[in-house]
């Protein structure tokens, strides 16, 4: 595993999500009720950029504009129609160090 700075704590505010380029993945980082979290940007259907659909903060969800997938932020599963059968995006560890974000990469 490999420890990748992400981005800097500042960059993401509370209810909201970001993507970022950690050694040529993209990443969404979002932050919902002071917990952290890191998924694929890239949505399993269709690989539309999930940073620019919409999260769900109550739910801990993030849902693709594209076609409406909605996935879970703490396991990657896809969640609703259309998609309860697609593939799971990627989740990250990821830790924050002072006002450093960083993510464990294979």
């Amino acid at each position: 595993m490999t420890k990748c700075k992400i981005c800097r704590a500042g960059d993401v505010y509370e209810g909201t999500m970001k993507a970022f380029d950690a050694n040529g993945l993209r990443v969404l980082v979002a932050k919902v009720d002071g917990k952290w979290y890191a998924v694929s940007d890239n949505c399993s259907h269709a690989g539309a950029s999930l940073a620019v659909g919409d999260l769900d903060a109550e739910n801990c969800t993030v849902s693709c504009l594209l076609h409406g997938a909605v996935f879970d932020l703490t396991s990657g599963e896809s969640l609703e129609y259309p998609l309860t059968d697609a593939k799971p995006i990627a989740t990250y560890s990821l830790s924050v160090e002072g006002d450093d974000v960083y993510i464990e990469l294979d």
